[in-house]
């Protein structure tokens, strides 16, 4: 056990090192290098800038200069109309802020071509480049009736004339909290910014893919197991996550409704961490406490429904509330799965290092969400960071599956090894009890010989001692009781290999034939044997030998406590079973011993006590049911049903002989 354990470890870690690997290279996948450009002020200073290098930098939305509630074309500010004087963005509270026109000059190198790229843009914009519009997203307006929202990354190329380039941006949000913030930019030579955009998008399509691959596979592995519901809430996880980087496929639409799509990515946001803590819950039964996680899937369907009913200006302002409670959930998590690692179980530790970095990257991206900044700095060029983190939770659960299955391999083996040892040890036992019978039954034949032969003698000889008769009495009658314990002992070690010779019976035939060969012998007791078999019945499939010793046993006991009567053999189809019943005429049994008559070693007679036990286990084993009813001098009726076989394999059976 010790050897396995480290044979584990070693997997594990092995594993995950390869994950590490993994994990790294698509996070750090070869791509521009990002700067970040701080301070204030109108003018961004980009004259010693390395624009011929795999560098982008990024403008931090508080560089613009902003006038609120207006929108200002570039021809008013060249004619001198805009007297305004501009604030700068980071000073305005865009809560009250739903259209603006925002500026930034920047000063850049002439003679190349540059790229700006502006990701995310969730509202609507028009952005004018040295007094040209360059682009719109939706239709910005003054009011929500004139404004068009839209989702969309915006990549705008243009080649200064001058040291100063002049951008002006329309800003308008009627649907959101943020108002009408201006967004932050990114800027590079042209080709450069093309690069990080493809490769951005590139890792989101992965992303996307691998989680719906992911999905895909934990929803086969649950239709193949129903039990398995972590699978399934698994699976629900993986494709919540999928769905998180899908603003890149709004590139590609021309038409789509953007309430819809807004509404759908609050949703998938709620579900994510919902369902992960439901993952958790599912996979460490009893780990976290019920009443938490059940008060938080009320709160996040709570939010969810404010998302389906509520005006988008409504359900945006209370997030913060869902991001504090997640933070603290996962704080929880994190803590007992800690707590969890002192019992040493490799589900508890995989799922510890699984969840660590979707933390981190959850922190990471609500405060970048927040307040514009990324703790852990850009990853793959994604607005949401969290899917790398599920990325690396996909990689460690899928390795606790794999020492899952591994460990019921284990238990399989060591219970096939176990039957194994059992059934030798079962055919021993059936050996022996054969052997040691057969070895009795001959010195036994010889001892009673020489009894019987004693008793003839001294009748012979006229000797009249009374107590020598009784000894010679009792002596025969131990010597027979143990003849038939041996016989019994026979017929249950043959029971053991009932199943070995087991074929497809005709069960009128079987039966009544049985009957008939013992008819003589009722008919010598002074009774009638009375023999009826339903018309067509169907096949059985049994062991002749033992369901014909059955009968024989029945009509014995019949025989034996009826005088001078009627015994019954009725052989029927009673729902898809034989029923083969033996009703006598008898002495019948009383109610103390009929509960007790098919135990081993009750009789009321004298005998072994052991045929009725002998015939229940043939007919148990047969798949079949014995009872009995009697009434104490008025005979007894005995019932034993036996499966009848499937008619298709009764023929194919018989088919396979014949050829």
């Amino acid at each position: 056990m010790r050897e396995k354990k480290s044979h584990n470890i070693i997997a594990i870690v092995i594993f995950l090192a390869l994950a590490l690997v993994l994990w790294i290279g698509l996070t750090l996948l070869p791509q521009p290098r990002r700067e970040y450009v701080l301070g204030h002020g109108e003018v961004v200073e980009f004259l010693d800038a390395d624009f011929g290098g795999e560098v982008v930098y990024f403008v931090f939305s508080s560089r613009w200069m902003s006038f609120p509630d207006v929108h200002f074309m570039p021809a008013d500010f060249a004619d001198g109309v805009v007297e305004a004087v501009p604030v700068p963005a980071h000073t305005l509270d865009y809560s009250r802020v739903q259209f603006a026109t925002h500026k930034m000059t920047l000063r850049l190198p002439v003679g190349q071509t540059y790229g700006l790229f502006i990701s995310g843009v969730d509202y609507a914009m028009r952005l004018f480049i040295d007094g040209r519009q360059a682009g719109m997203v939706g239709v910005p307006g003054t009011c929500r009736e004139t404004t068009t929202p839209r989702v969309l990354d915006s990549n705008f190329i243009f080649t200064p004339e001058y040291d100063y380039t002049t951008l002006i941006l329309h800003t308008a949000n009627f649907v959101h909290r943020f108002g009408a913030n201006p967004p932050p930019i990114t800027i590079g030579h042209y080709q450069t910014i093309q690069s990080y955009i493809n490769i951005g998008n590139t890792i989101a399509m992965l992303i996307m893919g691998y989680m719906l691959a992911a999905a895909f596979f934990h929803l086969g592995i649950f239709a193949l197991n129903r039990k398995r519901i972590t699978s399934l809430v698994f699976s629900a996880c993986c494709f919540l996550f999928s769905l998180m980087p899908a603003r890149v496929l709004m590139q590609f639409l021309t038409y789509y409704n953007w309430q819809i799509f807004f509404r759908v990515e609050y949703l998938v946001h709620y579900g994510v961490f919902a369902a992960l803590v439901l993952f958790l819950e599912k996979m460490h039964q009893g780990l976290l406490n019920k009443t938490i996680t059940r008060s938080y899937y009320i709160f996040a369907g709570v939010y969810a429904l404010m998302t389906i009913v509520f005006d988008s200006t409504v359900f945006t302002r209370t997030l913060i509330g869902f991001w504090v409670v997640s933070i603290f959930i996962m704080g929880y998590v994190v803590i007992k799965l800690t707590l969890s690692l002192r019992q040493r179980r490799i589900q508890n530790a995989l799922s510890f290092v699984g969840i660590m970095p979707i933390v981190f990257l959850a922190v990471n991206d609500m405060v970048f969400r927040r307040y514009g900044f990324e703790l852990l700095g850009n990853i793959g060029g994604q607005d949401f960071t969290v899917p790398f983190g599920m990325l690396f939770l996909v990689f460690c659960y899928t390795l606790a599956l794999s020492f899952e299955y591994a460990e019921s391999e284990w238990a399989v083996k060591s219970v096939s090894a176990e039957n194994d040892a059992l059934e030798r040890l079962s055919r021993m036992k059936t050996q022996y009890l054969a052997d040691m019978s057969h070895e009795i039954k001959t010195p036994l034949a010889v001892i009673l010989g020489d009894v019987q032969r004693v008793a003839r003698l001294i009748k012979k000889d006229n000797t009249t001692d009374e107590r020598i008769a009784k000894s010679l009495t009792r002596a025969e009658e131990e010597v027979m009781r143990i003849s038939r314990l041996t016989k019994s002992a026979i017929s249950m070690a043959a029971l053991q290999e009932t199943r070995e010779k087991m074929s497809h019976l005709d069960a009128a035939q079987l039966f009544v034939a049985a009957a008939e060969g013992y008819r003589s012998i009722i008919e010598k007791q002074g009774n009638i044997l009375r023999v009826y078999a339903q018309p067509n019945l169907p096949k059985v499939f049994g062991n002749a030998d033992q369901l014909i010793g059955v009968l024989l046993n029945l009509l014995t006991n019949a025989n034996k406590h009826t005088k001078k009567s009627d015994i019954a053999v009725n052989i029927e189809l009673r729902d898809n079973t034989i029923e083969v019943m033996v009703a006598d005429g008898g002495e019948g049994i009383g109610i103390k011993l009929l509960e007790t008559v098919f135990e081993r070693g009750m009789s009321g007679s004298g005998s072994t006590g052991m045929g009725l036990a002998i015939c229940k286990d043939i007919v148990r084993a047969h798949g079949g049911e014995i009872g009995i009813e009697s009434t104490l001098g008025m005979g007894t009726v005995v019932t034993f049903l036996i499966p009848a076989a499937d008619e298709r394999e009764a023929d194919s059976d018989e088919k396979h002989t014949i050829d």
